[in-house]
């Protein structure tokens, strides 16, 4: 009965060493010290090895620490007097000799917690760090959509806005006729409801654009007076939607300038795509009207870009 009881304090801790790391290996310990004085077991104190490594993998090195120097001080109190005093199996040499494999065994538990514990925390900070520069990188694509559709958007509205009231006293019929501004605010309303979304972390209101809205770019920046010829010459087979919205940012972004420095003129917009290069060029002849704008005289090449 006098083993069990022990054997008990030093099994059932064990446990629940992960709920209570502490109070767990302080009761093996002295479980383990009480085993040692009665000589119920000859064991090296592995369930105590058990305990500290969990100990040092739970609790940082100025709770872990205390620990352990209890459990080495437990561990050498019980160990010399019980092997050389109470139940003289070894002599006071042998006895150290077995106190000093009980602290290597100890000392080997507690060590290999720390050590898993750093490897932890340093993958942790590592993921936390790998995040952080997503989310960042996220935003920052975030924040280029929205200029994108805003600058896109707004340079045909001010066009259209501009014309209606250039030609307000003479055609009003024309000028109140604001269709297209319309339908470009809507178009930048589900854009930006779409990118703002993400921000959410909710469902995206509309698909990304790609390659299948370009001629609809070119109907907007034709109601906004240019003329546009586009010409498209994509692969058989589905662009990745990254590069798709790619394309057609940049055709948005060199027709926004065409609107913006030239309109009316003539703009060539150009998509060549042979599945290794993707080359976009959007030109235009720069004649626009003096009366509009009397420094726009210049021809202007919106961009040109290889993927």
């Amino acid at each position: 009965m006098a083993g069990w009881l022990p054997a008990g304090a030093v099994g059932l801790p064990v446990a629940l060493r992960r709920r209570l790391p502490v109070p767990a290996a302080v009761t093996v310990l002295a479980a383990l010290a009480a085993a040692t004085l009665l000589d119920v077991t000859r064991e090296p104190y592995l369930a105590g090895t058990l305990a500290l490594y969990t100990v040092a993998l739970a609790e940082p090195p100025r709770r872990s620490v205390p620990v352990l120097a209890f459990a080495l001080a437990v561990a050498a109190a019980a160990v010399l007097p019980g092997e050389a005093v109470l139940t003289p199996a070894e002599t006071w040499s042998g006895a150290t000799g077995v106190a000093a494999t009980v602290w290597l065994v100890l000392g080997a538990g507690w060590t290999a917690g720390c050590v898993v514990r750093m490897h932890r925390a340093r993958d942790e900070e590592r993921a936390a760090l790998r995040t952080e520069q997503v989310l960042a990188e996220e935003r920052l694509r975030i924040a280029r959509e929205l200029h994108d559709v805003v600058s896109h958007s707004l340079s045909l509205i001010a066009v259209q806005a501009g014309v209606a009231r250039h030609v307000a006293p003479n055609r009003p019929q024309e000028a109140l006729d604001v269709g297209v501004i319309e339908d470009t605010s809507r178009a930048a309303m589900t854009e930006m409801r779409r990118a703002l979304g993400v921000l959410r972390a909710g469902p995206a209101l509309a698909p990304a654009p790609g390659v299948e809205g370009l001629p609809l770019l070119a109907e907007h920046a034709r109601a906004a007076g240019l003329s546009v010829d586009l010409v498209t010459r994509l692969p058989h087979e589905d662009l990745p939607a990254g590069l798709g919205l790619t394309i057609h940012r940049i055709v948005q972004e060199g027709l926004a300038n065409a609107v913006k420095h030239a309109a009316p003129a003539h703009c060539r917009v150009a998509v060549d795509a042979d599945g290794q290069e993707v080359r976009i060029e959007v030109t235009d002849d720069g004649r626009r009207s003096p009366a509009s704008d009397p420094s726009a005289k210049a021809t202007a090449r919106s961009g040109c870009a290889s993927a």
